[in-house]
């Protein structure tokens, strides 16, 4: 990361008007605004992986008193962040979050 940083102030210094110099300019702002986007998403996503880490080693009957939390999360998430207020990924992260929970019924039900 450092040295997509470094590479990034080493563009914005360059001064000409080559047509080079606009597309790497354009490369600079995708960049940044990818890093951005992933800063967003290691963000808000780690409390909603620390939670659902939780569930996973909760047996199934004692599985209904993380659930109110982990939808304050994602809720809490979409919120607050820049990447996950649409829509569309915000129901991205509810259907995984189903797709686990899912699956974990679908283990508790085969070992009893």
């Amino acid at each position: 990361m450092v040295r997509i940083v470094s590479w990034i102030v080493t563009i914005s210094t360059v001064q000409c008007a080559a047509s080079s110099c606009i597309s790497l300019l354009r490369i600079r702002s995708a960049c940044c605004a990818a890093l951005d986007e992933a800063q967003d998403i290691s963000l808000y996503l780690k409390p909603f992986k620390q939670m659902l880490d939780q569930i996973e080693l909760v047996e199934f009957q004692y599985m209904g008193q993380h659930l109110p939390p982990l939808m304050h999360v994602v809720c809490l998430t979409w919120s607050h962040s820049s990447y996950y207020c649409k829509p569309g990924r915000v129901a991205v992260l509810l259907q995984e979050m189903c797709n686990f929970l899912i699956e974990k019924v679908s283990c508790s039900c085969l070992v009893v």
